[in-house]
């Protein structure tokens, strides 16, 4: 005896189309959510490898969300910057180890010629730094007015020219300090009354720094581990919701 049946799968194929049509959608919530979670996780090495982190630096990365036509989504550091330097800049040698570029105030003072061209600042033993350890920017910008006023000739300042440069809005509390042959600029000291405290340090060579913060080693870690789960929560939220 033979046995047959006519199967229809015309409404199984839709089924099935209905479905596959999801998984891109699926996919690309998978991956910027991982991105995003990427995100937090660095942040939170962020605040475990540097010291007293600025918001600043906190909120320097940003997340470019996948689609369904394009399934890439990744974290990144920001290129660009209204204020400050941008964070691909100052927090390049933090990931990948090696010396840092030059500061906007040390830019600026070298556009004054009080730093030499290659040289970098370092804190003074006498400067007052902010709740994040760093100098902060109302000092710096009383710096650069008062070397660019009297870039070194404070100790040669007599009271009646000091009071004139203060009636005419010049701050020269701030000095650039010469070696004693006055070939070499030391840095930048504070006059308070009769004492000097060392503000700035110039130093030859830029700061070097090793590898801290493994931003790729993190990324790649969070894909790891969070990935599979949200891709599985995301197409079964997909297929729930799709019109079949």
């Amino acid at each position: 005896m033979n046995y047959s049946v006519d199967l229809d799968l015309s409404g199984a194929t839709k089924l099935t189309n209905a479905l596959m049509k999801q998984i891109p959608f699926a996919m690309a919530k998978a991956l910027t959510l991982t991105a995003i979670q990427a995100q937090t996780d660095i942040v939170q090495a962020m605040m475990k490898v540097f010291d007293r982190p600025t918001p600043y630096t906190l909120n320097s990365t940003f997340v470019s969300p996948a689609t369904k036509d394009r399934l890439e989504s990744e974290v990144k550091l920001k290129d660009e910057s209204y204020k400050g330097t941008p964070a691909t800049k100052y927090l390049a040698p933090e990931v990948f180890g090696g010396t840092r570029n030059a500061k906007a105030g040390e830019v600026a003072m070298r556009r004054m010629l009080a730093l030499a061209e290659g040289s970098f600042v370092v804190p003074g033993a006498g400067v007052k730094l902010d709740s994040y350890g760093n100098i902060s920017a109302g000092t710096m910008t009383k710096i650069l007015s008062a070397i660019h006023a009297n870039p070194d000739y404070y100790a040669n300042t007599t009271s009646k020219s000091r009071k004139r440069a203060i009636a005419a809005g010049r701050n020269l509390d701030y000095f650039v300090g010469r070696s004693p042959s006055g070939a070499r600029r030391l840095g930048v000291w504070e006059r308070d009354g009769r004492n000097l405290h060392p503000i700035l340090v110039f130093i030859d060579r830029a700061p070097t720094y090793r590898e801290r913060l493994a931003f790729y080693e993190i990324t790649q870690e969070t894909y790891n581990r969070v990935f599979n789960r949200l891709f599985n929560d995301a197409l079964a939220d997909a297929i729930a919701t799709a019109r079949l």
